[in-house]
């Protein structure tokens, strides 16, 4: 196939992933629960950017239609707390996803990423590496 047409091809791809997925999504809707420790821990405000954890299942869709990503497809990872995932915005505007997972009392960034997986860029990505490395879970 010539470069053009796989350009068109994965566009449709991600096109039908993504409605395959928030279809699946609103069929299954899980919700994700998280303690008020990790909720506290978690959901906080980095200068004017605030972090926030996905509630259920489809809002990891919304975000991933929204981002141009594959977040949705950590959903069972989110439901068994195996990683935390959180949009992270700026005046009400989605601008990255993280993915975050638990060692001990400690989280780590797995994953950080803009639209379409592209990098964050450098001041933001260290402001948000410094919050999560002050990040401590209780329990």
């Amino acid at each position: 196939f010539p470069s053009h047409d796989m350009e068109g091809l994965k566009e449709v791809h991600d096109k039908i992933s993504r409605d395959y997925l928030r279809i699946k999504a609103e069929a299954e809707r899980l919700p994700i629960s998280y303690t008020d420790d990790e909720k506290s821990t978690m959901q906080i405000s980095v200068e004017d950017m605030e972090l926030r954890l996905a509630v259920d299942t489809s809002d990891l869709v919304i975000w991933g239609g929204t981002m141009k990503n594959c977040i949705a497809s950590y959903s069972e990872k989110a439901v068994q707390k195996t990683s935390y995932l959180l949009g992270i915005y700026r005046n009400n505007n989605l601008l990255y996803n993280m993915e975050l997972a638990r060692s001990g009392k400690t989280l780590r960034i797995v994953q950080l990423t803009a639209f379409r997986n592209a990098s964050v860029p450098a001041e933001d990505r260290t402001r948000i590496e410094q919050a999560v490395s002050a990040m401590k879970l209780t329990g």
